[in-house]
């Protein structure tokens, strides 16, 4: 009998036959599965997405944004009510007073005529002129009301120290800059800076004295503020929003104040800390912002927020830039601080309200890694219990095939006196049964041939 391969046989193509019929239906469902989970993951993705970017807009960007805007106001604000105590001060009449009778004392006591290093020889000791007791309680009472003020004094108009609350470097101020901007223009700030006599970082603001009838120039007076005020502000803000941190910063990009580090003085106006010169891009969008788009938002990556002090992850920062001209308008020539101010907020806070959403999606995710393993290793069981299946079944039906074959062969050789053995109720028994009676018949024939 020839030999033939697996394939080739009975079994081979029952085997195959019920892969098919087991396999196909299962793959066809499988893959259907798969291409829907496939797709409802991808289209649930694009969703999160889309309301991530769309959160991350009007929402996150925007909440962020409006804060540092606020902050920026709120220094505005604070800044120009104090410009404003300065020049409610300096038209005192008690202070205008006392510039004109300095200037006369100074002109009596022959001051005028000496050289600065004569005069402040002179008045080395008191660095003062004192004429009167009434402008010097005056102005010691405005600095310890308004609890920021580090420092005030005023001159007459020949730049001499009428009245004082602590004792200045100079006694002669003409020359100084912040004291010929002001009698030029009326106002002069300067910024931020360690104020030695005052032992603070501190804002200048310098506003000449008028006589308030007259108009005439009088004098001028300085105030040294504390910033420690605005680190207060920022502090407070901070405190306002989960995981957030605030900094404001002046025009160079140096540090004014700065949650983060607590407002650490080795930082506070320190040019190697400039955020400009690092390269702080919220910083720079800060300063660069417009009247008509003061405030905006930016993702800071883990890396670029860790340098700047913050925890070495990502951040949302909102940034705005501080009030110009048309916010102090009313104080005279200046143009305002234009400074910056930036609230940052750790991303994960940040989308917080999204996060379900996120679990969702990868939920989604898992299910869909879970199918396609379910499918697969589905396949590959129904696979091996189609092949056991199909050749334990097949052997009922080869074996009584190979015994047919087996005989035909005898018969084929003349051998008629094995008698066939199949018992089957099917088929292949009414097949064995027709084999058997043909040898039985082949027997006799010959039997009676032989016996002729």
């Amino acid at each position: 009998m020839e030999s033939r391969g697996f394939m080739q046989s009975l079994r081979g193509k029952i085997t195959l036959q019920m892969l098919a019929v087991g396999l196909v239906p299962l793959i066809i469902v499988g893959a259907a599965t798969f291409f829907v989970m496939f797709q409802l993951a991808g289209d649930f993705g694009r969703s999160i997405d889309d309301s991530t970017r769309i959160m991350e807009q009007d929402v996150v960007g925007h909440t962020l944004a409006h804060r540092a805007e606020d902050m920026a106001a709120n220094i505005d604000t604070y800044l120009h009510e104090r410009m404003r105590d300065v020049l409610v001060w300096a038209s005192a009449p008690v202070v205008a007073q006392a510039a004109a009778d300095g200037a006369a004392m100074a002109e009596e006591q022959g001051l005028v005529d000496l050289s600065e290093e004569e005069v402040e020889a002179a008045m080395e000791r008191t660095r003062s002129l004192n004429v009167s007791s009434a402008a010097t309680r005056y102005i010691n009472d405005q600095m310890e009301d308004s609890g920021v003020f580090g420092e005030i004094f005023f001159t007459d108009k020949h730049g001499f120290n009428v009245a004082l609350t602590g004792l200045t470097s100079d006694f002669y101020q003409m020359g100084e800059e912040w004291w010929d901007v002001a009698w030029e223009q009326g106002i002069h700030v300067e910024p931020v800076e360690y104020d030695d006599s005052a032992g603070i970082y501190s804002i200048a603001i310098s506003a000449r004295i008028d006589d308030p009838n007259t108009g005439r120039r009088l004098g001028v007076m300085k105030t040294v503020l504390d910033v420690g005020a605005v680190q207060v502000m920022a502090s407070e803000a901070a405190e306002e929003l989960a995981d957030s941190e605030v900094l404001v910063f002046n025009s160079a990009g140096l540090i004014v104040a700065d949650t983060a580090s607590g407002h650490d003085p080795a930082i506070v106006m320190a040019e190697e800390h400039s955020l400009l010169t690092e390269g702080y891009e919220p910083a720079r969008l800060a300063l660069e912002a417009t009247e008509d788009q003061p405030s905006g938002y930016a993702l800071e990556a883990a890396e670029t927020a860790h340098e700047h002090g913050f925890a070495a992850e990502d951040r949302v920062a909102g940034y705005s830039r501080s009030g110009g001209t048309e916010v102090y308008a009313d104080i005279g020539a200046f143009e305002g601080f234009n400074w910056g101010a930036v609230v940052t907020q750790r991303r994960e806070t940040a989308f917080a309200p999204i996060a379900g959403l996120t679990a969702m999606q990868q939920t989604v995710n898992t299910a869909r890694t879970f199918s396609t393993t379910l499918v697969v290793v589905v396949t590959v069981l129904v696979a091996v219990a189609a092949v056991v299946l199909a050749l334990y079944l097949s052997r009922g039906i080869i074996q009584p095939v190979l015994v047919l074959s087996a005989a035909a062969d005898s018969i084929s050789r003349g051998d008629l006196d094995v008698p066939i053995a199949v018992t089957s109720g099917d088929e292949i028994g009414d097949l064995a049964e027709s084999v058997e009676r043909m040898r039985a018949s082949l027997k006799a024939a010959i039997e009676r041939l032989r016996a002729r």
